[in-house]
This record gives structure tokens, C-alpha cells and sequence, in this order.
């Protein structure tokens, strides 16, 4: 069967929080996911099935084409997985929810097709890989959103707010994809480019570009290396309880963490 494989969403929630890894990976505890991302699956099914378009025929879908793909894929990954709600959701009803998150993917599609995929040329769309890695107990594997014909790789992302200046130059995604991709075709991307859709009230698009070196590269072999070793030992601490991924609304395993609620009990 090969090696493990160490996915870089696997990656992040262990630097996370090592413990919230424990449950999903070691326990497979599995949650449905939240309302944002079945929006984001949706915005990235349509993007992907817009550019192959051009690719394959230079031109992009239809903008309906485009948002029917968003909405189709929210609604048929609701029927499927299900979907986490948060407080403020439940008392707002799963039905209300349901069509505000269709309405998100689709109004995130729309500003994707119209102000971003136009001046893209793509190459590589949703490319999956897996990069052997000598000498460790993991081998790298995901899938790259896309690599234009110029060589810059781009991550996709879908926000509540703008990102922080200097998002794109600490993103453990880009450093991650830039190193797969340069295993993949000998040389490393000359750019890495965060494209973030924005759900603010008028939807808006916000791309920070990067690069990365080859420090960066050997940093993240020896990120995955410490992490590896930490999980084939078994060690799995708790994050800071400062930090914003220890609330409820942000972990699903919060409830049943004795770091998180439990440890919060007053009285």
C-alpha cells in the first residue's frame, strides 16, 4: 500500500491544533462540514469546470452555466454529507441557511467568472499528486487548484473578510503546493498567487502574490518531518486556548475536548 500520505489539510490542522488532528485522523471522528465550506466546494466546482472550458475550447462557460454548477454542487453536498451549524444558524433555521449559502457559492462564482477567470490561462486544473519523499515516514499528496501556462500556480480561496497584508507570504498552502509542484516538473513556480473571493456585501476580489525559496522549501521538509514524528509517537497537545480555533464555533470537537468546554465550566 505504500507510504502514508501526509495531505496538506492534514498538515495545517495538526499545526493547528495537534489534538483536533487526533480526533479527525487517529479517532476518525468525522464531522459534517460547515456552511462555508459547502460554499467554497461550490465556487471551486464551478471554477474548475469554467476554466477547463477555456482550456479545452477558449472560451469560458456561460455566467448561468457557471452559477447553476455553483448551487447544484452546495445543495447536492448538503443532501450528502450534511452540515455542522453554529448557534446563530440553528435559530435561524437549516432552511434559511441552506439558500444563504447557495445564494454565497453563487454570488462567489458569478465574481470569479467575471473578474478573475478571464485573465487566466490555464494549464493545469485540480491537479492531483502525490511526491515521493526519500527518507521520510510520509509522501506529500493533494491537488493543485491550478498552473497557468506562464508557470504561476494559484490557490483559491473563500473568505468572510479581506486577508491580512502579507497573507500570501506565510501561507503554508502556497509553500506546500510551490514544493509539490517543483517535484512535479523540475522547476519551482516563478510566482505563487492568492486569489481570496470576499463575502463582504458587495462580493470583492483580493489577489496577494508571492514567492517562495528554497529555505522556505527545506523549512516546510522539516515542518512535515516534526510533525510525522510527533504523530507516529502519539503526541497530540492541545493548542493554546487563546488561540481562535479553540471556540466552538470554530471546532467541532470542542464539546468533547477536555481542553476546550469541559475546561471552561464556571461555577
Amino acid at each position: 500500500m505504500g507510504k502514508p500520505k501526509l495531505h496538506k489539510s492534514q498538515l495545517a490542522m495538526f499545526s493547528r491544533c495537534p489534538r483536533q488532528y487526533m480526533y479527525r485522523y487517529v479517532e476518525n471522528i468525522i464531522l459534517p462540514p460547515a456552511t462555508a465550506m459547502l460554499a467554497g466546494t461550490g465556487v471551486h466546482a464551478s471554477a474548475a469546470q469554467d476554466l477547463t472550458a477555456k482550456r479545452d475550447t477558449g472560451k469560458l462557460l456561460s455566467l448561468s452555466q457557471v452559477t447553476e454548477m455553483a448551487a447544484a454542487t452546495v445543495k447536492a453536498e448538503w443532501e450528502k454529507t450534511g452540515v455542522m451549524l453554529d448557534t446563530g444558524e440553528i435559530l435561524v433555521g437549516e432552511k434559511q441557511v441552506r439558500g444563504e449559502t447557495v445564494d454565497t457559492a453563487v454570488a462567489l462564482a458569478k465574481l470569479h467568472h467575471k473578474e478573475l477567470a478571464p485573465g487566466l490561462e490555464p494549464r493545469h486544473i485540480e491537479r492531483p499528486f502525490t511526491v515521493e519523499l526519500n527518507g521520510f515516514p510520509v509522501d506529500m499528496s493533494g491537488r493543485l487548484d491550478l498552473q497557468e501556462t506562464n508557470g504561476t500556480l494559484r490557490d483559491l480561496k473563500t473568505r468572510s473578510a479581506s486577508p491580512p497584508a502579507g497573507l500570501a507570504d506565510s501561507s503554508l498552502d502556497l509553500t506546500f503546493y510551490g514544493m509539490a509542484a517543483k517535484a512535479l516538473d523540475g522547476q519551482a513556480p516563478p510566482i505563487l498567487a492568492l486569489d481570496c473571493l470576499v463575502k463582504t456585501k458587495i462580493p470583492k476580489l483580493v489577489t496577494q502574490t508571492t514567492t517562495r525559496s528554497d529555505v522556505a522549501y527545506r523549512a516546510l521538509l522539516l515542518r512535515i518531518e516534526a510533525v510525522s514524528t510527533a504523530i507516529e509517537s502519539g503526541s497530540f497537545p492541545p493548542c493554546d486556548p487563546e488561540n481562535w480555533c479553540c471556540a466552538a464555533k470554530c471546532c467541532g470537537y470542542f464539546t468533547i475536548c477536555p481542553f476546550g468546554a469541559a475546561a471552561r465550566t464556571t461555577g
